[in-house]
């Protein structure tokens, strides 16, 4: 394996965690603003108002 500068470790950091990032931020705004999940996200955490509307 040939040296990599320390740019090239940063910059592959980067890559990866703007990866994950966005993962987590797409599947947490599908979470939050989807409306069958958010009926699933209810009835896990046994809500039992769900006349409630945001």
């Amino acid at each position: 394996m040939p040296q990599m500068s320390p740019m090239n470790w940063i910059s592959l950091f980067l890559i990866f965690f703007s990866m994950y990032m966005m993962m987590n931020i797409i599947i947490y705004y599908y979470i939050i603003y989807n409306p069958i999940s958010f009926n699933v996200k209810f009835n896990f955490f046994k809500i039992e108002n769900y006349n409630w509307k945001w």
